[in-house]
């Protein structure tokens, strides 16, 4: 046979090759490099009193939850100890989660505004908004944020009702002795923001170049600003991380510069408690990312994703632990704590409650009683919270409304993209009825949390049999009453500590929708 008969098939195959190949390289794009913000969304305000009339959140760059905990526990030993014990005593304490990349930017995001990072922002190196997006600081009324240049601006930039305060690039110097001053730094601009409000008349030198709040009022002005409800003050410190990395996280400038936070911390308290003499302040300290044996971070390890969070003041008031609760670490709102909590942590007798990294945002929304931000993806950690019932599921079903919103919203984007447009775009059925979704969003993610975390809740009396693995009890062969599955991979069901042996038999889904 002449060869080249052989030639159009050739080629066709090649073509054919190509443009599969084309075809598979514009997918990945299309579904994984597509930014997670979506327009058009409306704010979901929650119709509860406010718990806190501000929130103060600290979020220290590079912090490891084992070695923060370590120091922790041998500072209490000594008496010291400020965040260890808040733990143990006054507020609630977890491990928050991240996700890589573990990096300043991306925690940062998740922290406040509640969603994963956009993969677009590596093309700024982590160091821009290649897409403006909503955050805490965005929803609250009044916002300062303290802290690295290459943080804060992300969040007070465009912002007419926030202020920001940056020291200069030169001070992250890796080389530097005294890494530890730049949190020290964050924590003398809270007390100087605060005694600014104090003052009658603008300092003797208004135009001083080192005082970054040289463009805020004085006096009355100012101290109106700072008492009224829905502020946010955020502080980034970045002194562990700027350790970490020079010294690694078991050098004894690492250690000391957790020490430092600490007693910062506690400062910084005592300072806004005197200020404000409300008790209407909430407290939440976390951390961006944690730092690897190496001094980086980056990638998925536990030493990298796994921070502290403790939540403490106006609306998150630690209360004693119930019967139903002993015995196990976690709460049916967090993930799966991975491993049991170490006895060198000295908290064995303090339920842990372990979160998303994103899941933060809703608790730092609902304590202020403003909108979550709108592209969030957390759940609200209802074990953080300290509220009367019907508070804690109003805030729980403004969440969920939220998410509702978002789905709907990112259904008709993604029906529009470049691809679905080109083929045919079929809804997720069970997500195609809003008004059936927000009814099974609710009687699953509501209300037999809400059970779960009230001291008088009876989880067990709860005749609703729940969709999708969402804390699904189900009667067994011998009519015994088994645990079903705990809500995927995250473990946000009911827990079989949480959940009565005995009780009515469950109906149907479709019959507690009608």
């Amino acid at each position: 046979m002449d060869p080249s008969s052989y030639q159009l098939p050739v080629r066709m195959l090649v073509v054919l090759g190509v443009v599969v190949h084309l075809l598979l390289v514009a997918s990945i794009f299309d579904i994984h490099f597509q930014t997670p913000v979506v327009r058009g969304l409306d704010p979901v305000w929650p119709t509860m009193e406010a718990p806190a009339q501000r929130l103060v959140i600290f979020v220290a760059d590079g912090l490891r939850a084992d070695k923060f905990f370590e120091i922790g526990a041998q500072r209490h030993r000594a008496g010291e100890a400020f965040l260890h014990t808040i733990a143990r005593e006054r507020g609630r304490w977890g491990v928050s989660h991240a996700r890589p990349p573990t990096e300043s930017r991306p925690g940062h995001v998740a922290i406040l505004g509640g969603f994963y990072e956009d993969p677009s922002a590596i093309t700024k190196g982590w160091q821009a908004n290649p897409v403006e997006f909503d955050h805490i600081l965005n929803r609250s009324s009044a916002a300062w944020g303290i802290g690295s240049p290459d943080i804060v601006p992300l969040f007070t930039k465009g912002i007419a009702h926030a202020s920001g305060a940056m020291y200069s690039v030169e001070l992250q110097d890796f080389s530097s002795a005294a890494l530890a001053q730049l949190d020290v730094w964050a924590f003398d601009r809270l007390e100087d923001l605060l005694r600014r409000a104090g003052l009658s008349a603008p300092p003797a030198d208004p135009l001083d170049s080192d005082d970054p709040w040289r463009d805020l009022p004085v006096g009355t002005e100012l101290d109106h600003r700072l008492r009224q409800s829905g502020v946010v003050i955020f502080l980034h410190l970045l002194g562990l991380d700027s350790n970490g990395h020079a010294y690694r996280p078991s050098s004894e400038e690492y250690l000391a510069n957790i020490a430092i936070v600490d007693e910062g911390v506690a400062r910084t308290e005592r300072l806004v408690q005197e200020f404000f003499g409300d008790n209407k302040t909430a407290f939440i300290f976390t951390a961006d990312h944690g730092m690897s044996n190496k001094g980086s971070h980056g990638d998925g390890s536990p030493d990298n994703t796994e921070t502290p969070l403790l939540s403490w003041g106006a609306g998150s008031d630690h209360h004693p632990i119930s019967d139903r609760e002993a015995g196990f670490h976690q709460h049916v709102d967090g993930c799966p704590a991975r491993g049991p909590t170490p006895p060198e942590w000295l908290l064995d007798h303090a339920m842990r409650m372990d979160v998303d990294q994103a899941d933060i945002a809703p608790l730092a929304a609902s304590l202020l009683g403003r909108p979550i931000p709108l592209n969030s993806v957390g759940l609200l950690p209802t074990a953080y919270l300290n509220l009367p019932l019907p508070a804690m599921a109003e805030a729980m079903l403004a969440n969920a409304r939220q998410l509702l919103a978002q789905v709907a919203r990112k259904a008709e984007v993604a029906a529009t993209s470049c691809i679905s447009s080109a083929l045919h775009f079929a809804p997720y059925s069970p997500l195609a009825n809003s008004t059936e979704v927000s009814v099974v969003i609710l009687l699953e993610l509501a209300f037999p949390r809400l059970l779960a975390a009230s001291p008088g809740g009876e989880p067990g009396q709860l005749p609703v049999k729940l969709c999708n693995g969402r804390g699904k009890r189900a009667r067994s062969g011998d009519g015994d009453w088994d645990e079903g599955a705990r809500g995927g991979a995250k473990g946000r069901g009911v827990s079989a500590a949480t959940t009565s042996d005995e009780g009515p038999p469950p109906i149907r889904c479709a019959d507690a929708l009608t």
